[in-house]
């Protein structure tokens, strides 16, 4: 019985160990990307860099919910149609996927075009924040296209070329831009090098996809819209309520604070989110697996998978945490002068961070494995804890009191996460 558990234990090591170009490049991105915000911070200062950040995560939030959950059906169905080898079916899976997002991204671009409603003048008191957002609203769709034909190569297994677009080529892309400028750079102009860089690489992937498959692949039939459309809200709804909940703390600052809160809270966010890159990473190698394993019933396969996952990202977390903990100020130091300041939004988001990385793949393995309704209660709890947190928090503790409503909240979802994972594979 031990050597039957240890082999699977090595089995499934092996399986992870195998994806260690997919590590390296995301670790690479990962340096690439706090690299880039060093600079910008350093290159903008503390109020141009929370102007910039802040349009950046506004851009990105908008993106997720214009897609209305389809990033994780596409992950989900294209793994299933690849495993069979119904490879016209892949296609057809990011066609519909393209078909069902494409109303709510052009509700929402033509919806903050207009504006009748005044939703920025209401949200952000700062106005060369709310000109520069509607100035580049054509990066909300940059973005969206970039997230479906990701997701589509995760599901296909190929998560080394999907990492690479995400992590690493963005941010090489934009520090190739920056440091080939003259020293003076605007967040307006930041901002457009953030869309070229964003633009160019999906030209050149269009042209690609085109090229590999034909124009015949033009002609294969959508996906089963109400199977993509049934998995889609459930999991729309629970991305939104994320989404909510990871903007929440930077609306809520700038609605009572200013851009060089946002830069402090910003620099805080980037370094304990190291340890959310280690649960990333394992998300990116096993989803589609989980997926395949709980369609096909292998209970005994998907339980052991889920036991070397919690093993490794447990104690990750713990290492992380302590090296963050003892290095706060000198991590900080490097984002330029003043930045110090946000040493105890440092340490409590990293609590926060070192909860959601030790409770393993809970809320992937509840997408992937038909436990979307738990999964959205847990996340709405959440979504409203650290809402009403931050509307309590802030006015009172400004930066701080939004990293311990952010913290709170993450450690509240995760938990009731991962305690349905735990039922679901007896562990």
């Amino acid at each position: 019985m031990k050597k039957e558990l240890a082999s699977k234990y090595g089995k499934n090591v092996k399986n992870i160990l195998v994806f260690w170009p997919v590590v390296l490049i995301k670790v690479m991105g990962a340096g690439l990307s706090l690299f880039l915000t060093i600079e910008v911070s350093r290159r903008l200062g503390l109020v141009d860099s929370g102007v910039y950040f802040y349009v950046i995560t506004f851009y990105s939030a908008l993106a997720m919910i214009s897609l209305v959950g389809t990033p994780a059906a596409v992950t989900k169905y294209t793994a299933i149609e690849f495993q069979n080898q119904n490879y016209l079916n892949v296609v057809s899976v990011l066609k519909s996927a393209l078909l069902i997002s494409s109303g709510p991204i052009v509700f929402i671009y033509v919806y903050f075009t207009f504006d009748i409603f005044d939703s920025l003048e209401w949200l952000i008191n700062d106005d060369v924040t709310r000109v520069l957002i509607y100035e580049n609203l054509e990066v909300v769709l940059l973005i969206a296209m970039g997230m479906l034909f990701s997701a589509s190569l995760k599901g296909q297994g190929k998560a080394f070329f999907a990492v690479f677009y995400e992590s690493f080529l963005l941010s090489f892309l934009l520090l190739l831009l920056v440091y080939k400028w003259p020293v003076n750079i605007s967040a307006n102009l930041m901002i457009t090098f953030y869309k070229n860089s964003l633009f160019w690489p999906l030209l050149f992937i269009s042209f690609f996809i085109i090229y590999k498959l034909g124009l015949k692949s033009a002609k294969v039939k959508i996906y089963n819209i109400k199977k993509m459309y049934t998995t889609s809200i459930p999991l729309m709804q629970t991305s939104i309520m994320v989404i909510i909940m990871s903007v929440t703390d930077v609306i809520v600052i700038g609605f009572y604070g200013d851009s060089s809160d946002i830069s402090l809270y910003n620099a805080a966010s980037k370094i304990a989110a190291v340890g959310a890159l280690f649960l990333v990473l394992i998300n990116i190698i096993i989803s589609p697996k989980l997926a395949v394993l709980y369609e096909s019933n292998r209970l005994s396969e998907l339980k052991s998978i889920v036991n070397v996952s919690l093993l490794i990202s447990s104690t990750t977390a713990i290492v992380i945490f302590v090296i963050i903990f003892l290095n706060a100020k000198p991590m900080l130091s490097f984002f330029g002068s003043g930045f110090e300041r946000s040493v105890n939004t440092l340490i409590l988001l990293s609590i926060g961070q070192a909860v959601l990385l030790a409770t393993g793949p809970s809320s992937s393995f509840m997408m992937m494995c038909g436990q979307g309704v738990k999964l959205r209660k847990s996340s709405i709890y959440a979504m409203l804890l650290n809402l009403i947190l931050n509307l309590i928090l802030v006015p009172i503790f400004s930066i701080e009191g939004a990293a311990f409503s952010t913290s709170v909240s993450l450690v509240v979802k995760n938990i009731m996460n991962l305690k349905v994972m735990m039922n679901m594979v007896k562990i």
